[in-house]
């Protein structure tokens, strides 16, 4: 899979603030629980505002110097690390059997764009591994329940990726945890 440029990850992780600031109803209040509904993965913290939920590369229309994100039918309560987390793993991108020192620093610059803390870099890597492999397990339960579209999913072969993206991820959490906080 071939990734956006360094430079491009950078003013992606920049335009994702944005996104979260474009919300003037939901400032300083606590979003509205309501039940996931289908492939809505929650955080395990549960969510502090509205997020996106699938930041991603077939999600995200260009031209030129204008990016739009599209597919809102995931959005919903949730964090801004798990949300982060998601498209850490799709635009650095992680894959199975990647390259540690290709990916650190593109995570980098996606971590960099946004303007995470330090505390909110050391916890990074845990959320996207966690992210990634429930991704992973929301298609396996629906390969296993016949729920759609998880199961056409699964059947498609998506579960080969993010089940061994997922373990990339949490082998190399401390190389992530070094990427993001080495100044």
């Amino acid at each position: 899979m071939k990734g956006f440029a360094r430079a491009a990850v950078f003013l992606l992780g920049a335009c994702v603030p944005a996104l979260l600031a474009a919300q003037p109803a939901t400032v300083g209040r606590q979003p509205q629980r309501r039940r996931p509904g289908p492939g809505r993965r929650t955080p395990p913290a549960g969510g502090d505002l509205i997020c996106h939920n699938d930041l991603a590369p077939w999600n995200l229309v260009r031209n030129g110097e204008r990016w739009v994100f599209i597919d809102w039918d995931n959005a919903g309560p949730s964090s801004r690390l798990w949300d982060l987390g998601y498209a850490a793993t799709a635009f650095v991108p992680f894959v199975p059997g990647g390259d540690v020192e290709v990916d650190g620093p593109r995570l980098r610059a996606l971590v960099d764009g946004y303007g995470l803390d330090p505390q909110q870099r050391r916890a990074l890597p845990a959320q996207i591994a966690a992210r990634t492999r429930g991704q992973y397990d929301l298609l396996i339960r629906g390969h296993k329940t016949g729920e759609q579209p998880w199961a056409r999913l699964y059947d498609e072969g998506h579960a080969d990726y993010w089940g061994p993206a997922a373990a990339y991820i949490a082998e190399h959490h401390d190389a992530w945890v070094a990427a993001l906080v080495s100044w």
